[in-house]
């Protein structure tokens, strides 16, 4: 159930934010990997890490399980 919700809530982040956080806590890369595979600084990619972990918070609180 909460894998479902997870992967509910990734399919509406952008494939640049699912790919992040794919490779961050999937694959383990360090920000500094991510940042090389997206051409983007190392900055950019904690940004873009942190607001993506910020929106799949908001999305996995925002959907109840059904009764």
């Amino acid at each position: 159930m909460r894998l479902s919700r997870l992967q509910e809530a990734l399919i509406q982040m952008p494939e640049e934010a699912r790919q992040a956080i794919q490779w961050r806590f999937m694959d383990n890369l360090s920000s500094q990997e991510i940042a090389t595979r997206l051409n983007k600084s190392d900055g950019a990619v904690r940004v873009l890490l942190s607001r993506t972990l910020t929106k799949l918070e908001r999305l996995l609180n925002d959907v109840r399980p059904s009764t």
